[in-house]
């Protein structure tokens, strides 16, 4: 197994705070789930991926393309008659795009594992001098308090509102759709 151990040497530079660690968790968690991770903490040290974890990431990214791959093929040689032509065409490029995506996902996580590690490093860093003195805070206060009165939300092209709601109602629609695509490819 030492194939598959990480050769870069563990720096005492590399220690992790709790803090840090803690609001990285999410994020973590979800760049494990997906097979992406860029970066492992571990005992409180981070090191860029290993090749174990790399290799796990590629096979993980060739099952998600082939997963696409057969629901194209399956989606091509269905008998179903009320599959019409448009569906199946955008259901290849969202099996090319999302394929394109979990291979830019794989190169660049593979890539950028060491920048990964120097991203959080250096935001640790900042985190940790953010003591601010009593002038300081009360001027972030000020400029916090003012922002909250004089704000309006980004208007788009002089057609329609940009604001928090218009991403939620866009996940919502994409869900709908969704949904509905399901039940007619099950029915």
């Amino acid at each position: 197994m030492e194939i598959f151990e990480n050769s870069r040497q563990i720096n005492s530079n590399n220690i992790v705070d709790s803090d840090v660690q803690s609001m990285l968790l999410p994020l973590n968690l979800l760049q494990n789930v997906f097979f992406c991770p860029k970066y492992r903490i571990k005992n409180d040290y981070i090191t860029p991926t290993n090749l174990m974890s790399n290799l796990i990431s590629s096979i993980a990214t060739l099952v998600f393309i082939m997963i696409y791959a057969y629901r194209n093929y399956l989606i091509h040689f269905s008998k179903m008659s009320q599959l019409s032509t448009a569906w199946k065409y955008t259901s290849y490029f969202n099996g090319f795009c999302y394929s394109l995506g979990f291979i830019m996902n794989l190169v660049i996580g593979i890539i950028q594992s060491q920048n990964s590690v120097q991203f959080v490093l250096t935001f640790q860093n900042v985190h940790s001098q953010q003591r601010l003195s009593g002038t300081e805070k009360r001027l972030c206060k000020n400029v916090l308090r003012m922002s909250r009165a004089g704000f309006s939300k980004l208007r788009v092209c002089g057609l329609f509102y940009a604001g928090a709601a218009l991403q939620l109602s866009l996940i919502a629609l994409l869900a709908d759709y969704t949904i509905v695509l399901l039940q007619l490819a099950f029915l």
